[in-house]
């Protein structure tokens, strides 16, 4: 198949009229929520200092949708942009069409230094195309597992306890979830971040539906978990009030069946 010429492809940013484009790529509702949001979505992003910008590729005169990525930048301004919702027609990959969506984003990203991006365990041809561009890779951050299926298991000895967090530990959970990111993360992100977001992580940086999310779910409780009332804390829980949404942080090194089955008793 023969590339398309530069004067074939037309890329700009996504406007309400191309919802119908953006479900022909094969995005999910969510994911076109996110790239074409709603006049309150924006509002929401531009009270949070969250700025966010969405393009498209279409092709000149036929108009077929070709592509799209957005671009998202927190209000903590260190010149990093995460870029996600990176998705070519399947009929036009292979043909530079994913490339030219990079780099018209970069020119258009004001104070853009360094651009990174998540990428999913097994999606090798993402991955193939990020390495094809030249990004580096970080060191896989996995492991998952559903609290409520671990609630049946009963009360465990000792029980965890869940104590109100104060505003000191959020700067602890910060340093726990930059060590758990790992080197690459800490010079995406120079310098100490003023605060931990929720929705976000280390300066907000969080993708897109992350924030869709938090705005669904309203305000989060932030806990301590204690196993050893003497001892450390082993991580965080974070609850969510509107949509009961529930996210644990804690050390890998000290997080296994016993102590989620712990947390599940407590929720």
């Amino acid at each position: 198949m023969t590339p398309p010429r530069n004067r074939d492809v037309l890329i700009r940013p996504v406007c309400a009229s191309d919802r119908e484009a953006l479900e022909a790529l094969g995005h999910p509702p969510v994911a076109i929520a996110a790239l074409c949001p709603a006049r309150m979505t924006r509002l929401a992003w531009a009270l949070s200092g969250l700025e966010a910008r969405s393009l498209i590729a279409l092709e000149i005169g036929t108009g077929l949708p070709l592509g799209s990525v957005q671009f998202v930048r927190a209000r903590r301004d260190t010149g990093t942009w995460m870029f996600g919702l990176w998705r070519v027609a399947a009929a036009h990959r292979r043909q530079g069409i994913g490339r030219r969506l990079l780099e018209a984003g970069a020119r258009r990203m004001p104070g853009l230094r360094r651009l990174y991006s998540f990428v999913e365990w097994g999606n090798d041809a993402s991955i193939a195309a990020h390495r094809c561009l030249g990004f580096e890779m970080a060191e896989e951050l996995h492991g998952t597992a559903t609290l409520g299926a671990l609630s049946t298991i009963g009360r465990a000895a000792p029980a965890a306890r869940l104590r109100p967090a104060a505003a000191p530990d959020r700067q602890r959970l910060a340093d726990l979830y930059e060590r758990a990111q790992g080197a690459l993360w800490r010079r995406l992100f120079p310098g100490r971040p003023q605060r931990f977001s929720l929705e976000g992580g280390l300066g907000a940086e969080g993708p897109t539906l992350a924030l869709l999310r938090a705005l669904r779910d309203g305000p989060v409780r932030l806990f301590t978990v204690q196993v050893d009332a003497a001892g450390p804390d082993h991580g965080f829980v974070a609850l969510a009030r509107l949509g009961g949404t529930i996210t644990l942080y804690t050390d890998p090194e000290r997080c296994d069946t016993g102590l989620l089955a712990k947390v599940a008793v407590q929720l």
